[in-house]
């Protein structure tokens, strides 16, 4: 077994085997295996700073891709799974 790390999340979406996370206190998108109950950091998220909090407090899940709703963070994350890529919607700070 490996080593135990306490950790927060703001928000989860389950897939098949999976159950999709995204962290409170820093910037990680993470996964859990149903089965073996294993959690790994899948990805951080483009553009945004590792120590910031609440990036993200919603996930959507759809088509096989995680939307990430920001509250800290400069812009909508798209996540495909399939892919293990990133797609970026920039937001308007003026409006």
């Amino acid at each position: 077994m490996g080593r135990m790390v306490e950790f927060q999340i703001t928000d989860a979406v389950c897939t098949g085997n999976e159950i999709w996370m995204a962290a409170k206190w820093f910037n990680g998108l993470l996964c859990m295996d149903k089965t073996t109950k294993e959690v790994s950091l899948k990805a951080t998220f483009p553009n945004e700073k590792y120590s910031q909090e609440n990036l993200y407090l919603n996930l959507n899940l759809i088509d096989g891709k995680i939307y990430c709703i920001p509250y800290a963070a400069k812009s909508i994350a798209i996540y495909n799974i399939k892919d293990d890529t990133f797609e970026n919607v920039p937001l308007d700070n003026n409006k």
